[in-house]
């Protein structure tokens, strides 16, 4: 624990953030989770791994363990099909589409550390630094 009462694992996510070869291992409920981080587009990212290695099947949007890990990749409607809906069904109808979001995918990757730590806090009962 630091002088501000933090979990010690929330500190080592934070000082990720300084350093491009960054690593952590977690024990999140019972999985091993290691976050990295790595370059993508010019920008500092924080990966996640379970058990050391990524399965493609973690980013299906029903798969429990990237609903837990994984930021959701979200999609709405674009303007031309609430014009279309609009038409069809009224505007009420493309009010309500507007307000639409599905989740396609899980992205095996976080842009910043504090969505990563708010995400973890939401999602995980038990959280501690593996050995």
């Amino acid at each position: 624990m630091t002088k501000k009462n933090t979990p010690e694992w929330i500190s080592k996510l934070k000082d990720m953030d300084h350093s491009p070869l960054g690593y952590v291992r977690l024990d999140c409920d019972g999985y091993l989770v290691s976050f990295q981080n790595a370059l993508s587009k010019r920008r500092l990212v924080t990966l996640w791994f379970i058990d050391g290695s990524w399965k493609g099947e973690y980013s299906n949007p029903d798969n429990p363990i990237g609903v837990k890990f994984g930021q959701a990749v979200c999609v709405r409607h674009k303007p031309n099909t609430l014009k279309i809906i609009r038409f069809l069904d009224g505007p009420k109808a493309a009010k309500d589409a507007k307000k639409q979001v599905h989740i396609v995918a899980y992205r095996n990757y976080w842009n910043s550390s504090t969505a990563l730590i708010n995400h973890l806090k939401k999602t995980c009962k038990e959280i501690k630094i593996a050995d």
